[in-house]
């Protein structure tokens, strides 16, 4: 179901690199086929990549524009109209399609738009990344919160009752594995009074916007509104976080936020129900380094972003120097992948050689968890030895 008046999408999809496998995941078929689909309550379509394309044979009816789109949009092609089979749900369909970022989406074939699901009473349970149809005959008990759907928007949000008659607007994005996403001023303001808390980085690729670096940091309580959640990583958002559909956005609940309670979602009605989970969030995946490495416009030269305080910044990286080879205990040379210091665990070590101004030198840094309810600053842990050469 393609929504979109032009052939563009708005470029609240998936936060697609750097965040691991966090995902809603939707069991469907097209044209027979079984295919991966996640849902994201923050994208506007349904979305198929350039490689499900070519996988499933899918035609194409109408090429994608070849003129700049609008800021923070995705041009994209459509299909011809073909059988989707959702939750035993069967219709025929057009997908829109982007090319896929080609780090991050191999197990992903498509996304499946709030506009789509919206009709459908689901429960979305993040913490078993799950979303389910129901068949309520009543509406659910006192033990559920409720809270208006924003009417007339193509993702979701929530009106959140803040002091006496206000309302925040809260964006849910089950596409994206963060946990609570600020607006920039937002963030800086709470950045502000929570000078102590840990800070790392996070090098993410989202379409119609390219890479983006943004800090991301741990909340022992935050509250946005009438919600309260403890334990819970916070990030600086980008652009497109401010506002959705010409509503101006106080913050943006992704999968990690989520999985604090359960969601009813009656679109049909214009309410959403959430019911608080007990017990602690599982382990936050999150860059264990606190350094990112930019490549370089059309160059294989690679700079250092670091967030001082981390394993990377201990152990002398520092803002704009050179990446020029990464290498594991074993000596093995790695291919530059931010990945890999998000997905390897504490306490793994890599040799890095880098350059700041005409000095070379070499550095051992050994991985640690930054984030997270149990973890204690080991910011003053003694410094690896750093050779220069």
């Amino acid at each position: 179901m393609i929504t979109s008046n032009a052939l563009w999408v708005c470029a609240l999809l998936p936060l697609l690199s750097a965040w691991g496998q966090e995902r809603i995941w939707i069991s469907a078929k097209i044209q027979d086929v079984p295919v991966k689909l996640i849902l994201d309550t923050g994208a506007e379509d349904l979305i198929v990549f350039q490689k499900t394309v070519d996988k499933l044979k899918l035609k194409i009816t109408m090429p994608a524009p070849k003129s700049p789109p609008p800021p923070n949009k995705v041009n994209f092609a459509i299909t011809k109209k073909y059988p989707l089979e959702i939750w035993g749900n069967r219709s025929r369909v057009a997908f829109a399609v982007i090319n896929n970022d080609p780090t991050d989406t191999e197990h992903i074939d498509g996304i499946v738009g709030w506009p789509y699901i919206r009709k459908t009473l689901i429960k979305v349970d993040a913490a078993s990344a799950t979303a389910m149809p129901l068949h309520l005959s009543s509406e659910p008990g006192s033990e559920w919160r409720r809270f208006e759907i924003q009417p007339k928007c193509d993702s979701l949000i929530l009106r959140v009752p803040a002091s006496g008659e206000a309302r925040l607007a809260v964006a849910v994005d089950s596409g994206s594995p963060a946990g609570v996403r600020l607006p920039r001023a937002a963030w800086k303001q709470w950045k502000d009074l929570h000078e102590r808390a840990p800070i790392t980085l996070k090098l993410y690729y989202q379409p119609g916007m390219g890479n983006i670096l943004a800090e991301e940091s741990w909340a022992d309580e935050i509250k946005i509104g009438c919600i309260t959640l403890s334990n819970v990583p916070v990030m600086e958002g980008n652009v497109s976080d401010s506002t959705h559909d010409n509503v101006t956005i106080s913050a943006t609940l992704g999968v990690a936020a989520l999985r604090h309670f359960e969601l009813l979602l009656d679109g049909k009605h214009g309410f959403a129900y959430t019911r608080c989970k007990e017990g602690e969030m599982s382990r936050y995946e999150h860059n264990r380094l606190g350094a990112c490495f930019f490549r370089a416009t059309q160059t294989n030269v690679f700079f250092v972003r670091v967030a001082e305080g981390t394993p990377a910044y201990t152990a002398g990286m520092r803002n704009g120097d050179l990446l020029l080879s990464i290498s594991d205990s074993s000596g093995v040379s790695l291919k530059v992948d931010n990945r890999i210091f998000q997905e390897s665990p504490a306490g793994t070590a890599f040799e890095f050689q880098l350059q700041r101004n005409d000095e070379k030198y070499k550095t051992w840094v050994s991985l640690r968890d930054i984030l997270g309810a149990s973890v204690t600053n080991a910011s003053s842990a003694p410094s690896p030895k750093r050779v220069r050469h």
